[in-house]
């Protein structure tokens, strides 16, 4: 894969593709840097180019996903739990890396026994 090459360029969360976007510098409404923004009223999550290939990159992208989740979820998350939520699945993912692989089975057979 060459570098620099985009993986995805949209994340469904729930009920709503998100465009995903990398950019040189997020500011929040006080003008503050920030590392990742979730955009819900465009859809987007944008991601500061200096998160991406830093050791706390992909927890910046879990961070503004987590803030999708709790925006269309209604749950009243603080900037504190999103992040704490945030951490604990990027950490569940990538320390069991065949926990995926492992639910779409699960899905497949369900599928197949006729289950919803």
């Amino acid at each position: 894969m060459s570098k620099g090459r985009r993986l995805i360029d949209k994340l469904r969360v729930g009920l709503w593709w998100y465009r995903l976007v990398a950019e040189d510098e997020i500011k929040d409404d006080d003008g503050e840097g920030l590392m990742g923004q979730c955009r819900h009223m465009e859809r987007e999550i944008a991601v500061s180019r200096k998160a991406i290939g830093v050791p706390g990159g992909k927890n910046t992208l879990w961070h503004e996903t987590v803030h999708a989740l709790n925006y269309q979820l209604d749950l009243g998350l603080g900037e504190a739990e999103v992040g704490r939520l945030a951490h604990g699945l990027e950490s569940v993912l990538t320390d069991n890396p065949d926990f995926m692989g492992l639910c779409e089975r699960l899905k497949e057979k369900n599928e197949q026994e006729g289950a919803i």
